[in-house]
């Protein structure tokens, strides 16, 4: 009898070519005070964004941002009890989000916040965390 593995939903490799290299380079172990920094470059950002959010111009929703928001602060709350592969991974989604110069600027592409909801969704499966996927559509 032949079992196969259960099939990713959020394949990395599956995202445009320049979304990996992008998040990759975001991935990295901090230490408790630059965790601390990111924490507060997530909330900066976030703060930012939503004043931004106010012109005809936005691609996403006030919910969106919110939602990746959240589950951004949720992943750092789980850095300390992870593995340095798993810890990185946590990083690099979080800067992936908390960053204005990821491949497709949320404020500019149609595709608003989707790229890095779909990096997110992609280390929450890595994560095995199946209760924090971000609706993607």
């Amino acid at each position: 009898m032949i079992f196969f593995g259960k099939k990713r939903k959020h394949k990395l490799p599956k995202f445009p070519p320049f979304v990996r290299p992008a998040f990759e380079s975001y991935c990295a172990e901090l230490d408790s005070d630059g965790l601390k920094l990111l924490g507060k470059a997530l909330q900066t950002h976030f703060s930012s964004n939503s004043a931004a959010n106010d012109g005809p111009e936005t691609h996403y929703s006030d919910k969106e941002a919110r939602d990746v928001f959240e589950v951004c602060k949720y992943l750092l709350t789980l850095y300390p009890s992870r593995n340095p592969a798993e810890q990185k991974l946590i990083v690099g989604a979080v800067r992936y989000a908390a960053s204005s110069d990821d491949p497709f600027c949320d404020h500019t592409f149609a595709s608003g916040m989707t790229d890095d909801k779909q990096v997110i969704n992609y280390v929450l499966e890595e994560l095995k965390i199946e209760d924090r996927y971000l609706d993607t559509y």
